[in-house]
């Protein structure tokens, strides 16, 4: 069982490679992976924006919640 599945494995890597390299061989693959790599990158920068602007809506609420305890003190 063990060595059926180590060959299957195997196979299924031969079988990835493959399609990669003719994938990356092709025009039309190219322009295929261009798209997705392009969609993976407005992904990233969409979550970097994301975080951003919760990392600032945070830091107002502490400024404003240290304005609060000032003026309660006052």
């Amino acid at each position: 069982m063990f060595f059926g599945g180590r060959i299957g494995m195997f196979l299924i890597g031969v079988a990835i490679g493959g399609a990669t390299v003719y994938t990356l061989r092709s025009q039309n693959g190219r322009k295929a992976l261009a798209k997705v790599i392009g969609k993976g990158l407005q992904l990233k920068e969409d979550a970097a924006t994301l975080v951003e602007s919760i990392k600032e809506d945070a830091s107002d609420i502490v400024e404003e919640a240290k304005h609060a305890n000032k003026a309660k003190k006052a």
